[in-house]
């Protein structure tokens, strides 16, 4: 299960060269963790973004997903985000 939590704000950072250059990662306010008080694998960093705390999820295209910069887009990664979250957080 999840924390409990019913919703989050999601941030991405678009980099300046995008869609050339993919959007990798994602973060969330607050942070989460499982119900069981577990910590999530690779989300222990932090970043600082409008002066909240946002738990940096490292979650990364593998090479059979690989972003192409004429079809992938916000759209699409949030695609994987959602997928990251179903898959671990919602265990």
């Amino acid at each position: 299960g999840y924390s409990g939590l019913r919703r989050v704000t999601l941030a991405l950072e678009v980099p300046p060269n995008y869609p050339s250059a993919q959007i990798d990662m994602f973060y969330v306010f607050p942070a989460l963790k499982l119900s069981t008080g577990v910590g999530i694998p690779n989300t222990e960093h932090y970043e600082v973004i409008m002066g909240q705390s946002f738990q940096r999820w490292s979650r990364h295209r593998g090479q059979n997903a690989a972003w192409k910069a004429d079809s992938d887009n916000v759209i699409t990664h949030l695609a994987l985000v959602e997928s990251s979250l179903r898959k671990e957080v919602a265990q």
